[in-house]
């Protein structure tokens, strides 16, 4: 039997941890640096750590704080948000972060999914999918934290980013974010 792997997902606004319920009404939570702190003596596997406003202000995660969050966490961290090139995603690799998650400009470009892959391998390229059901109960893709309509299809979507060299994704369910409520059994 596979052990579970604990990866918690912390939000980032304003160098701030947020917690938010369905992408929105966002509160401050506290201090990454604090919170990586005792995910190291909780001994969590993997952190995300996605910067919900980095997209929506057109700029890259704070990379002296990425560098402080990588000399505090002992363990492999995934950091998204506002990531559109092969530079942007050098520069927060080369600050500390083992992996990028890629969202929005994944899902607007052909081509950055495979060139950070090429470059730095598949296992260092994350996709993060917002989703939420239609009035037909179908799953369907959102970009831009969840308020533009990508594909209908997520399937669809899911083939397309691992042909272009995804490692992993992440599915965040609109729905269901901030709920308490557990996993969309469904979905996975």
């Amino acid at each position: 039997m596979l052990l579970p792997r604990i990866i918690p997902v912390l939000l980032l606004k304003n160098r701030g941890l947020v917690k938010g319920v369905r992408f929105k009404d966002h509160r401050y939570v506290g201090d990454p640096i604090n919170a990586v702190q005792i995910f190291n003596t909780k001994k969590v596997d993997e952190l995300f750590i996605l910067d919900i406003t980095a997209t929506e202000e057109n700029r890259i995660p704070d990379l002296e704080l990425v560098q402080s969050i990588s000399d505090q966490c002992l363990m492999p961290f995934a950091l998204g948000g506002g990531i559109k090139t092969l530079d942007d995603a050098k520069r927060v690799l080369n600050s500390g972060a083992e992996k990028v998650s890629l969202n929005t400009y994944a899902l607007e470009s052909k081509t950055l999914i495979e060139e950070i892959a090429k470059v730095f391998g598949s296992q260092s390229v994350v996709v993060s999918l917002d989703i939420k059901k239609n009035i037909f109960g179908n799953y369907c893709v959102y970009s831009r934290c969840g308020t533009s309509l990508v594909s209908k299809d997520l399937n669809l979507i899911l083939r397309q980013i691992e042909d272009q060299g995804a490692g992993e994704v992440l599915i965040n369910n609109i729905e269901t974010d901030g709920m308490c409520d557990g996993y969309d059994l469904n979905l996975l």
